[in-house]
């Protein structure tokens, strides 16, 4: 019987969709932006985000674009347990170090501005402030 429940329970988390970690697909959300000097807190700007994803023997790559941009291929892209952490540019052209998770269609994470922090960072950007992203997972095209 005991064997019998651990098949149900694999198969069933088989058949709910990718693993956690599993950075592969196409994204679209938005992401919290940095509001304008005199900007009430809680207000900052969302900015609609496209990003695709491939994860191949454990290497981290894909493009990312705002709406109505042009795709850029991700730089630095590393995986940090659970995270997928890479740098992206924003419209002008700020650099920006995205680190997110995929829970099963959801992606989420948080960005800030500056390159990869170093290892004491655990992938995250120097900036001081975090934005929050978040997304759902697309068909294909």
């Amino acid at each position: 019987m005991r064997y019998v429940m651990i098949g149900v329970v694999s198969l069933v988390c088989l058949s709910y969709g990718r693993p956690a970690n599993h950075f592969i697909g196409n994204w679209r959300g938005e992401y919290r932006s940095q509001p304008p000097p005199g900007t009430a807190p809680g207000r900052e700007p969302a900015v609609p985000f496209e990003l695709a994803l491939i994860e191949e023997g454990g290497h981290i790559s894909g493009r990312f674009r705002q709406a109505g941009g042009s795709w850029q291929p991700l730089q630095h892209a590393n995986r940090f347990g659970d995270r997928a952490c890479f740098g992206v540019h924003d419209a002008a052209g700020a650099d920006m170090r995205w680190c997110i998770r995929i829970q099963g269609r959801r992606l989420t994470g948080t960005w800030s501005l500056g390159p990869q922090g170093g290892a004491l960072s655990d992938g995250v950007g120097v900036g001081v402030r975090l934005f929050k992203i978040s997304g759902r997972t697309q068909p294909a095209r």
